[in-house]
């Protein structure tokens, strides 16, 4: 049981694949990806440099998820036999939290860049 509870406690679900907009008509993706009209008129620029703060944003996500990756494991591994040690642990929800949004996002953006041809620079 203790085991499981370390698992969960560390582990994020991957996110959910984005929907299948290959047979949709352009209204119907940006519906089903809930781009707003603002999002459509945005520039190849705009799209590029927000997937570079979005990437940015992911990274540091992820590292403050890892630096607390050895800590969880070591007071996982205690509470096995004492289970207050489980206390200690951080299950970093936040974090996991704004990597699910920044997936998202990036889900929304690459769908522009594909309308609108943007090139990777």
């Amino acid at each position: 049981m203790f085991m499981a509870i370390l698992i969960t406690g560390c582990a994020r679900s991957a996110p959910d694949l984005p929907p299948d907009i290959q047979e949709k008509t352009a209204a119907e993706a940006a519906e089903i990806l809930k781009i707003s009209a603002d999002d459509l008129s945005m520039s190849c620029k705009s799209i590029l440099s927000e997937m570079d703060q979005l990437n940015t944003s992911y990274n540091i996500q992820e590292a403050t998820i890892r630096s607390h990756r050895g800590q969880n494991q070591a007071a996982g591994y205690l509470g096995l036999f004492f289970f207050p040690a489980y206390l200690a642990t951080e299950s970093d929800s936040d974090s996991k939290e704004r990597l699910d949004s920044i997936q998202h996002r990036f889900d929304q953006l690459y769908y522009l860049k594909s309308i609108r041809q943007c090139g990777t620079s």
